[in-house]
């Protein structure tokens, strides 16, 4: 099972190394791009755009699968601890049921030491998994998102805001249609 989880591991990694070379491969061909673009060989340029958004289009499905194969490998390594502890417990189990049909008290004791010290074990093997498996998985909140990249757009001296509607502008759109249907629901109960 190990071995499972390494090769995800290393492909996730292989992975994530073929999209940081085609987003490289991007960059050089927008300045590449943008180059012909200067000297009026829009062909060539035409060429070399489209070149950069295939690459762009790679890194972007390479970064995917990435983030894909390691989320499997998480999970797989999840299931693994999951059958250990489990194999573990049965065991325990299989103990305390001998040491209770012998009546042995030191013994059952001992047991039963063992079996709170399995269950402490599973526990916090849980909330390690559980831990990692919701940062592996998480997404970054919209805003922190919308954020990032007007922080970006503005370094760049661009300006977003016509290209990407912003969450407040939405909200009164819904204050509007929530007022209307009040309205309606009203005229309605007045009735």
């Amino acid at each position: 099972m190990d071995r499972h989880i390494f090769n995800l591991k290393f492909a996730s990694k292989q992975m994530a190394r073929n999209s940081s070379k085609s987003e490289k491969s991007h960059g050089s061909e927008k300045e590449k791009c943008k180059k012909a673009i200067r000297q009026g060989n829009m062909e060539i340029a035409r060429i070399h755009a489209e070149n950069a958004i295939r690459h762009k289009n790679q890194a972007i499905t390479f970064l995917n699968m990435s983030v894909r194969l390691d989320s499997v490998a998480s999970r797989v390594q999840y299931t693994a601890t999951m059958q250990h502890a489990s194999r573990s417990l049965e065991k325990v189990s299989r103990a305390m049921e001998l040491a209770l049909k012998s009546m042995n008290l030191e013994e059952l004791c001992k047991v039963l030491d063992k079996f709170e010290q399995e269950c402490l074990d599973l526990d916090v093997q849980t909330m390690t998994m559980d831990t990692s498996m919701m940062q592996a998985s998480s997404f970054a909140p919209q805003d922190q998102i919308d954020r990032f990249m007007h922080q970006l757009a503005d370094e760049a001296g661009l300006d977003i805001n016509l290209e990407m509607p912003s969450t407040r502008a939405s909200i009164p759109v819904q204050d509007s249609q929530e007022k209307d249907l009040d309205r309606r629901f009203g005229a309605l109960r007045n009735k």
